[in-house]
């Protein structure tokens, strides 16, 4: 078997991908020259590429272009820019191979690949871990009123996590299940009145909290004025009624001296803002 030298074994770039290929000069005598990238699979001639002399035909490669072995389709295959019909230049003594020598297809390795490394390919799945990651949060941050109405049970964590961001949850607003425990109103000086009233948040989950409504009344019943009051009214300002709390609030309201007389009775509503 003959020899090979490191003259036999070149490197040419793909015209086609610029992928570094290996080039086995043994192989490209039974392929008069031409050579299938690895990569990209583009079909090219080799010797002219090198400017390497041409290679002597075998009697049964001889007009072959390309060979069979390439798999590209007839009407596809390009004509050689050596066929076995050129007259040979004197071409190197290493370049004079026995038939033994011979092998279907020129080899290629692809080296330009540095996504095939394992480091590398464990640093882009951390990469688009993280983007996925990122989008997740950035949705349910857009969602999140939206995932608490679907998923009451995560409105805790919700509120938890918008706090350090500045941001907030809405919560469900139930009437159902909120009740007025007690309620009493007293006159203070100066005409203003003095409303004591003490909700209970039934639900397991955290409920927006409603506007409590002191509604006035005559003596023949009918209503005469009447004040509501939200959160923004609370002492302390809550941005919900917590689970299986009762929550007691106090408000005052400055009324006139004539419906101060004129009042008899009251009442106490809750109620949510109808624009909300």
């Amino acid at each position: 078997m003959a020899q090979q030298t490191e003259t036999d074994h070149p490197t040419t770039p793909c015209p086609q991908c610029e992928t570094a290929l290996h080039v086995d000069l043994s192989s490209l005598q039974q392929s008069n020259g031409w050579a299938r990238c690895g990569r990209c699979h583009f079909l090219f001639d080799v010797v002219a590429r090198l400017g390497i002399p041409t290679l002597p035909p075998s009697e049964t490669d001889a007009g072959a272009v390309p060979p069979p072995g390439t798999g590209l389709p007839e009407e596809w295959a390009p004509t050689p820019a050596f066929s076995g019909d050129d007259p040979p230049l004197d071409a190197p003594a290493s370049l004079a191979l026995a038939d033994s020598d011979r092998i279907p297809l020129v080899s290629s390795s692809v080296t330009n690949r540095p996504w095939s490394f394992p480091a590398m390919k464990g640093l882009l799945n951390t990469m688009i871990g993280g983007l996925l990651l990122a989008a997740v949060v950035q949705l349910a941050y857009i969602e999140r009123d939206a995932i608490a109405l679907r998923w009451p049970g995560v409105v805790n964590r919700l509120m938890t996590l918008c706090q350090p961001l500045g941001c907030t949850v809405a919560p469900e607003k139930n009437l159902r299940m909120i009740r007025i425990i007690s309620s009493s109103v007293v006159q203070l000086p100066g005409d203003v009145l003095q409303l004591d009233v003490v909700l209970e948040n039934e639900a397991s989950k955290p409920l927006a909290i409603p506007e409590v409504w002191l509604v006035l009344t005559d003596a023949s019943g009918g209503v005469f004025a009447e004040q509501g009051f939200g959160a923004d009214d609370w002492v302390k300002p809550q941005p919900a009624l917590a689970a299986g709390t009762q929550t007691a609030l106090r408000f005052e309201w400055p009324i006139d001296a004539d419906d101060s007389i004129r009042m008899r009775e009251y009442r106490t509503e809750l109620r949510y803002p109808a624009s909300e």
